[in-house]
Order: C-alpha cells, then sequence, then structure tokens
C-alpha cells in the first residue's frame, strides 16, 4: 500500500533545520531594524530644532545669540512662560514639547526630555560665538534619540549607529556636529579635516 504524507522524524527534522535557521537570521534582522530606527529619529531630531529655533524668531524675534546663558536643570516656569531671563535650554524648552528637565549625564550641562522620548542636552554654550554668519558654533548638544532607554552610548561610526549623537548649534541653524553624525545625517561617507573619508 501506498504511504501519503511525511513521517514525525521528517516533520521534526524540518522544524530543527527551520529553528536554526531562523535563530541565526533574527539578530542581524533587530540589529539593522534597531540601527534604522537610530538613524530616522536623529534626522528627526535634527528637524525638530531647527524648526524650534526657527519658530522662536518668528514668535518673538529671539535667536541663541539673545538669551542669558545655558540655564539649570529647572529653569522657572517664569522663564518658559514670558521669555524674561531667558536660556538657551527655557528657548527650546517653550518650543518643544518639553515633559521634563533634568541635568541628565552631561557634565555641565541642562537637560529637557520631550514627549516623543528623545532627550536633548545642552552644553559649552557662548553667546558671544553665535554670530549672524553661522561660522562658529554656540552650543554643543547631545541628543539621545530614545530617552533613558538603552544603550545610551554615543554613535562612533556611521555603519553601527547607537541611540546619542553630538550636534552642534548655530545662530539660525543647528547641524550633526561630528563626521559620524554628519555620515548619519546625509548618508554617505564625509570628508574630515585630514582629506581622509569614512568612519
Amino acid at each position: 500500500m501506498k504511504k501519503l504524507g511525511f513521517t514525525l522524524a521528517e516533520v521534526l527534522i524540518t522544524l530543527v533545520i527551520i529553528g536554526v535557521i531562523a535563530a541565526m537570521a533574527i539578530p542581524a534582522v533587530m540589529s539593522n531594524t534597531n540601527a534604522q530606527e537610530y538613524k530616522t529619529a536623529f534626522k528627526k531630531s535634527i528637524a525638530t530644532m531647527n524648526d524650534a529655533l526657527q519658530l522662536e524668531y518668528a514668535r518673538n524675534g529671539l535667536t541663541p545669540a539673545d538669551v542669558k546663558n545655558l540655564g539649570s536643570s529647572n529653569p522657572p516656569t517664569t522663564e518658559m512662560a514670558n521669555g524674561d531671563g531667558l536660556t538657551l535650554t527655557g528657548m527650546f524648552a517653550r518650543n518643544l514639547n518639553t515633559v521634563k528637565f533634568s541635568s541628565g549625564d552631561v557634565p555641565g550641562g541642562s537637560c529637557i526630555a520631550t514627549q516623543d522620548g528623545m532627550f536633548f542636552c545642552f552644553s559649552d554654550f557662548t553667546q558671544a560665538n553665535c554670530d549672524a554668519y553661522n561660522t562658529t558654533s554656540c552650543a554643543k548638544i547631545i541628543v539621545d534619540v530614545n530617552g533613558s532607554k538603552g544603550p545610551n552610548i554615543l554613535t562612533a561610526s556611521s555603519a553601527s549607529p547607537r541611540d546619542r549623537y553630538n550636534v552642534l548649534m548655530y545662530q539660525q541653524k543647528v547641524q550633526p556636529g561630528d563626521v559620524p553624525a554628519q555620515e548619519v545625517m546625509y548618508e554617505r561617507p564625509v570628508q574630515k579635516s585630514d582629506g581622509t573619508t569614512g568612519q
């Protein structure tokens, strides 16, 4: 008599083979998914900060050159309400969907957390550097695109992006602050000052 179907052993061997292949493929797919998520969130953060600068100028006629200092991790509510004694952190806080302030883990920095879960940590503010020609940066910003969730590591290579990026703020714009951040933003190798490209 002719037998139709598969034996139990054949089915189990097939399932084991499929399981081994899946176990090898899933981590690579997840890693690539996280990298793409970090890249997309970083691009969004740059656009969000540039929008906040333009919104501040449109609403109040102010740029980073008009602020007094970096600010504390707990700006007073009056600062956000009417701009009295406006600080850099306060200026961004009132133009982003800010949910909390903290000192973060940036030495000498002041951080804000937004509704979408991003952290923006401001440091090294120098008002005198804010010139109208955008040739010198006014402040450094570390953007953590997923907030307190890990890995909380600064991106050192565009080949393996992490969740933190260096950003520089000028009087009228915000842009990636180092080669890895530029390569993630523009999706191409960036020429370094020594003439080489890449990581």
